[in-house]
């Protein structure tokens, strides 16, 4: 597996601090991005590749957090036409193929808030995740949600 550096801020996961990062403009998400991981350099040189696992977990949480058009504008296309990207970070019995993309269930509640939206249904990798992963997890949502959820204030990645 691949590793990337570890921001300490992202204790309690991406999942919560993407909304304040991911609201306004491209230059909130590179500050997103270099949060995921300070050393983005080593990944993608001065910009984001698109293609690989990182982009896609940064695409999903975008997706779920912001306007979809902008976040597929920044990104340069819909990773979730992507399937096997996709599957790298969904599926269940795959391991996560970097140490700087987030948890299964981050990745599941990202997919099931661009699900709730009702965008991009037709896109390979969201048939695939209602298709073969959300039918078995879709009572377990809320408590992934609430678990995600369960920090401290955002004060505490401030201080």
């Amino acid at each position: 597996m691949q590793h990337c550096a570890w921001n300490p801020a992202l204790q309690h996961g991406e999942h919560i601090v993407a909304p304040w990062y991911l609201r306004n403009s491209a230059h909130e998400l590179r500050e997103f991005i270099d949060l995921i991981d300070p050393s983005d350099d080593d990944l993608h040189g001065a910009g984001l590749c698109g293609a690989c696992a990182k982009c896609a977990f940064v695409f999903l949480l975008g997706a779920a957090h912001t306007d979809p058009v902008k976040i597929r504008r920044l990104m340069g296309a819909n990773l979730l036409d992507d399937l096997e990207l996709i599957r790298s970070l969904a599926d269940p019995n795959i391991r996560k193929p970097l140490e700087c993309v987030g948890t299964k269930e981050e990745v599941w509640v990202a997919l099931e808030d661009i699900w709730q939206k009702q965008i991009w249904r037709d896109s390979p990798g969201l048939k695939y995740f209602a298709e073969s992963i959300r039918p078995a997890i879709a009572s377990r949502l809320p408590g992934m949600r609430k678990q995600l959820l369960h920090v401290q204030s955002l004060r505490a990645f401030t201080r």
